[in-house]
Formats: structure tokens, sequence, C-alpha cells
């Protein structure tokens, strides 16, 4: 079974993917560079609401995304989708 990625390395696998460097992504969220790079390597291992909207924020993507609760980014109904319903239902 596949390792699941942790908020951090999904959080640098976006920021990366969106060529922003840790420096100013961190700006752009209002915290220190360094507590950005603890977060994203995993040192951090819990990261305050603030900080965690104003990523999802910033991607545009679910904070369960980001924890790793959800495997879709940013779908509005990915929940009930997921649970594969029929109209029925």
């Amino acid at each position: 079974m596949a390792e699941r990625e942790t908020p951090g390395q999904r959080i640098r696998n976006l920021r990366e993917a969106a060529f922003i460097t840790q420096k100013d992504f961190a700006e752009r969220i209002g915290v220190a560079p360094s507590q950005l790079s603890r977060i994203e390597s995993g040192e951090t291992k819990t990261i305050s609401s603030d900080i965690l909207i104003a990523i999802a924020t910033e991607f545009d993507v679910s904070t369960d995304y980001l924890l790793g609760l959800s495997q879709t980014r940013n779908h509005p109904n990915a929940d009930l989708a997921d649970l594969h319903l029929s109209d029925d239902m």
C-alpha cells in the first residue's frame, strides 16, 4: 500500500507545481519562511486553522485535501460523490 502524503508534502507539491518560492509563498500567507519550511518538512506536526485556510485559499483546494482526508482537491460535492449513492438515495 502506498504511503499517504503528509500535509507538508501536499503543500510543498502544490507550491512547487505553481513555481512559487518558499519565501514568496510565506509572504503571501503571512508566515515566516522558516515556519513554512518546518511545515513542509513535517517538523511542525500541527498547522493552525488560519494558516491552513490561507494555504487552501491560495491554491483553491479544500482543507480536507491538504490534511490528506480527501484525494479530491476542490470539488464542492466530493464527499457525496465519493459515496457513490444512486439518484434514488
